[in-house]
């Protein structure tokens, strides 16, 4: 490279505007146009949701998280039986991430219930809080709030189980209930998330929803948004069977005032679905927000019962791992189509407990409740659920959720209580919009228009953001190109006199090629040996930009062309794409000739993307930095 240190030289180019944010698929409204990194993403779960059209070879996918260490787990006297359960996680601000769990001393038994076969004793089931500036390693506040025997010394909230914490962005809310929280007794409001007050004595989870609410505020209908645990009957499975509820409701205090008969079913098992099988959890998460959802996902606990007899005899006793289901509007929830749609999205951790502990139809044939194994095995060799909610990782690349693990069954034998501190919440990674991606196959060399496609519904361009301009932004030496001499893209820097070279990155004013410094020689700066011009990079900043979450093999790549009413817009046609390859989140397509989607500001176009050998995780349109 031709700066003295060796380095490229990269220019900072700035962005400013005001106008029209971008809602995929939804129109504009007035606001200030989002930057590429922020504007919504459009996802790739459901075909009819995202796309018009489709290659039969390509297929979605879910992306199972990878999963981390536990970052959470029983430190405290009043954690000692446990923490697990059904948790709900909020991120603040860039670096302030909140993790509202279970904390659990006793036998674990529900609040509410008398304990009965499975354990005796008293149990304090309460909500604690966790903090974490990076969503890696929590910390336990001392918050001063709970009276626990004669002191607050502690991170204890509340006493109350299966929470969910969202910000009230309703505009009637006073500033004294900012926060709301949604509990299997009751819920609660508070001004910082930290003191809580119970809004109600009434109970708004009665007999016909069970337990674990998630809740939020849904600012298009006006009404809050719960979604709960049911019992229902149905004529594919016998018995009770566990479904999941949706209720919409203006009274966040008693939200079956509006479905008496319970909060109505909107996913239940089906026919495919093997009898002793429940929707045991919900964990609701709108993403990126649930102010402007581009999906809503859920990742419910699915519980699989064992028999009355084996492995232990224990009633009410099962496994539970955990699904990914997704809905383009909250209400009409579904599998992921694809294969393997119903397979773990996070499987049970590995199981420790002996080559005879992995066939629970037999006596014994679990991890043994009272030999003490329940300690050395993984801690959610058993069960495991999700905590409602989602933060980003410090530099924006990762989500974390939360899972909670115990390496006990659901009706294991509480009272021996001989799993220690066995249990806990571990942090589970995803790429950024990384649920599900569309997949294409590896293939040979095709031309443009014979390759896998998918042609997106239509996108409206937005408005508004800072004119685009050519920049120079990098400096090179022709002797790093054929022949000797500066490409079009990097043209030879232009001079008067010498100190038009010196000025062309000012950063660096010691130029050099060959180890020569440049002068101003004919017109041109260069050294006035073969291979001694300076080449200037030039790019197309600012402006409309398309942004591929997008990962390939060195042998895939994708292409884009942009489409208005069904025809390719001139000069953005496939054939005229520049390959993506590689890993990124917001990888911007390029066509020869320099064509740029800011000519087609405040339009509606769809993007037609060819895929080999590649992965699409998402596609974002915004002003470009």
């Amino acid at each position: 490279r031709s700066t003295s240190t060796g380095a490229s030289i990269m220019f900072s180019h700035f962005v400013v505007g005001l106008a029209v944010i971008l809602l995929v698929g939804l129109g504009a409204s007035a606001a200030s146009p989002p930057m590429l990194q922020d504007a919504p993403p459009l996802l790739f779960f459901d075909w009819n949701a995202s796309t018009t059209l489709h290659d039969s070879s390509l297929e979605l996918e879910m992306m199972p998280p990878i999963k981390g260490d536990r970052v959470v787990w029983p430190t405290e006297s009043w954690e000692t039986w446990a923490v697990f359960g059904y948790n709900s996680v909020l991120q603040l601000g860039p670096q302030e991430y909140r993790l509202y769990y279970d904390c659990i001393q006793g036998t674990g038994v529900p609040p509410g219930i008398a304990a009965g076969s499975r354990a005796t004793g008293i149990s304090h089931r309460r909500i604690c809080l966790a903090t974490s500036t990076d969503g890696l390693t929590w910390i336990k506040p001392n918050l001063g709030v709970f009276n626990l025997n004669g002191s607050t010394s502690n991170n204890i909230l509340v006493e109350d189980s299966g929470v969910s914490v969202f910000v009230d962005t309703n505009p009637a809310a006073p500033a004294t209930q900012k926060f709301k929280m949604a509990c299997s007794t009751s819920v609660y409001a508070s001004p910082d998330g930290i003191t809580w007050t119970r809004m109600s004595n009434h109970t708004p989870v009665k007999a016909e929803d069970d337990t674990k609410p998630t809740a939020g505020y849904d600012s298009k209908l006006g009404k809050y948004i719960i979604y709960v645990r049911r019992d229902v009957k149905q004529p594919l499975h016998p018995g009770d069977v566990r479904a999941i509820g949706r209720c919409e409701t203006t009274d966040f205090t008693n939200w079956e005032l509006e479905s008496p008969g319970g909060c109505p079913v909107v996913f239940e098992p089906d026919a495919m679905d093997p009898d002793g099988l429940d929707v045991y959890t919900n964990s609701w998460t709108p993403y990126p927000s649930a102010e402007a959802p581009s999906g809503h996902f859920f990742f419910p606990s699915f519980y699989h019962h064992f028999s009355s007899s084996t492995p232990f005899g224990f009633g009410n006793d099962g496994l539970l791992d955990v699904r990914l289901v997704v809905s383009s509007d909250g209400s009409n929830l579904t599998y992921v189509p694809g294969r393997r749609n119903r397979s773990p999205f996070i499987p049970l951790g590995i199981n420790r407990c002996g080559s005879s502990a992995s066939s629970p139809s037999v006596t014994g044939g679990w991890c043994s409740p009272t030999s003490g194994i329940e300690n050395k095995t993984n801690f959610d060799t058993s069960a495991m659920y999700v905590a409602s909610g989602f933060v980003s990782s410090v530099d924006g690349d990762e989500l974390y959720l939360y899972a909670s693990g115990q390496p006990f069954t659901h009706g294991g034998d509480a009272g021996n209580h001989l799993w220690g501190n066995n249990t806990g919440i571990r942090v589970l990674r995803l790429r950024k919009d990384g649920f599900t991606s569309v997949a294409a196959p590896y293939g040979p060399t095709l031309a443009p228009d014979a390759l896998p496609a998918l042609v997106t519904r239509e996108i409206v361009v937005p408005q508004g953001c800072a004119p685009g301009h050519v920049a120079q932004n990098e400096t090179s030496c022709s002797y790093e190109y054929p022949n000797d001499k500066c490409p079009p893209t990097a043209a030879a820097a232009v001079c008067k006199t010498d100190a038009d070279c010196h000025a062309v990155l000012p950063s660096d004013p010691k130029l050099t090629c060959l180890g020569v410094e440049v002068s101003c020689i004919s017109g041109v700066c260069g050294t006035g040996k073969p291979g001694g011009d300076l080449c200037v990079g030039r790019e197309y900043v600012g402006g409309v930009s398309i942004g591929l979450n997008v990962e390939t093999s060195v042998a895939g790549f994708a292409l884009v062309e942009v489409q208005q009413n069904g025809k390719p817009v001139a000069g953005m046609e496939l054939n005229n794409s520049a390959p993506i390859r590689g890993s990124a989140l917001y990888a911007s397509p390029s066509w020869k000739g320099g064509a740029s989607l800011t000519q087609l500001a405040g339009s509606s176009v769809s993007l037609k993307i060819a895929l080999t050998d590649a992965r699409l995780f998402a596609v974002r349109v915004g002003c470009a930095s």
